[in-house]
């Protein structure tokens, strides 16, 4: 008989979550003074993000290869979003507003 040891295996390091709060504050902070751009550069991050890992989050997980056309579509809703509050926000601010 042999006896093996039962001791779990190491849990992998945990990853500061201080991103993320960093971004909830900017977050805030855009709302508050009304920088859209903000906004549009975070659905733009949302949408690499997803394509990268092949994975999306709206409602429910969409995966790339088990839900090509909603995850597609999401993606570049996100980016086509993303962009409008951008030059929007741009638009707006050059123009006086």
């Amino acid at each position: 008989m042999t006896s093996e040891s039962s001791t779990p295996a190491p849990a992998p390091p945990r990853r500061g979550k201080w991103p993320t709060v960093v971004v909830l504050a900017l977050l805030v902070a855009a709302t508050v003074f009304n920088l859209y751009s903000v906004w549009g550069l975070l659905f733009i991050f949302w949408a690499v993000d997803g394509i990268r890992a092949g994975e999306t989050y709206i409602v429910q997980n969409l995966s790339r290869t088990e839900d090509a056309v909603l995850f597609w579509v999401c993606c570049v809703t996100w980016i086509g979003m993303g962009l409008w509050l951008v030059v929007a926000d741009v638009l707006w601010r050059l123009n006086g507003g």
